[in-house]
């Protein structure tokens, strides 16, 4: 099995990442496919999310993979999701970017603490709202980035910092870190929304998934309550709208594996 690792990453908070890179990971465990989240965010939002707690150790969380260098097979645990494991978030990570920046090869502790990783058809990390340097982490360690954006002014001015960032890490590192896909959410049937959406589909092209997450109160209360929308509220539109984009994910990730093969 050739494990996947996509990176859910935003500059900007708000934008239902975390939401997002959970219900992926729900929606395709609900296949059979074995999914692993990592939670990189010191907010650990989604390990509440999958969770409904938030611990204050650092023993078995991404903390020991940072800042100990633990694998991360040693800190996996198992959800009461059937086919889903999770690598918890750590508050006491807030500061390590400070603590890792004059550690020698800082950007790539992730990539080689997944080594040895198997048996996962998809591996998702969620990142906090930023370029720092568990961040760029991920990004290395990716097989692809999902962009997670709302259809806002602000969006755009957002995605050319990052852009800027990327390249960057790009040129230091010499690799490339392709968009693997856009996720739009908390889309609203207004003009305004519809021209921003046309905007940002104009800008990234087919990278945006088809599949637009609306604003929905019920996404939101089944985040909240630690339990899936397909379950929370299945009839929900934004239930239909998350089915609908791991079908799409799905086809786009495995037929580019079976293009590739």
């Amino acid at each position: 099995m050739s494990t996947k690792i996509y990176v859910c990453t935003s500059i900007k908070g708000g934008v239902r990442k975390t939401t997002d890179t959970v219900e992926l990971g729900l929606g395709l465990a609900h296949t059979g496919r074995r999914v692993l989240i990592i939670d990189t965010d010191h907010q650990c939002n989604s390990t509440l999310a999958i969770t409904d707690q938030m611990t204050e150790r650092k023993e078995g969380t991404f903390f020991e993979v940072m800042m100990e260098r633990k694998p991360v097979k040693e800190v996996i645990q198992q959800t009461k999701f059937p086919h889903l494991d999770l690598v918890e978030g750590s508050m006491w990570l807030s500061n390590a970017n400070s603590k890792l920046a004059s550690e020698y090869g800082r950007e790539t502790i992730l990539r080689h603490a997944l080594e040895g990783i198997s048996g996962y058809h998809y591996i998702l990390i969620d990142t906090a709202p930023n370029t720092e340097l568990i961040t760029v982490n991920a990004w290395v360690a990716s097989t692809g980035l999902i962009i997670n954006l709302t259809p806002s002014k602000w969006a755009m001015v957002g995605i050319r910092i990052l852009e800027i960032h990327l390249k960057e890490i790009q040129r230091q590192t010499k690799r490339n870190y392709p968009i693997f896909g856009v996720i739009v959410g908390k889309y609203e049937h207004t003009n305004l929304h519809k021209d921003r959406l046309e905007q940002i589909q104009n800008y990234f092209g087919d990278k945006v998934f088809k599949a637009v997450i609306p604003k929905n109160i019920k996404v939101e209360e089944a985040t909240d309550n630690a339990i899936p929308i397909y379950d929370y509220a299945p009839d929900s539109t934004g239930a239909q709208a998350y089915a609908d984009l791991v079908q799409e994910f799905i086809q786009r990730s495995e037929s580019e594996e079976t293009h590739h093969a």
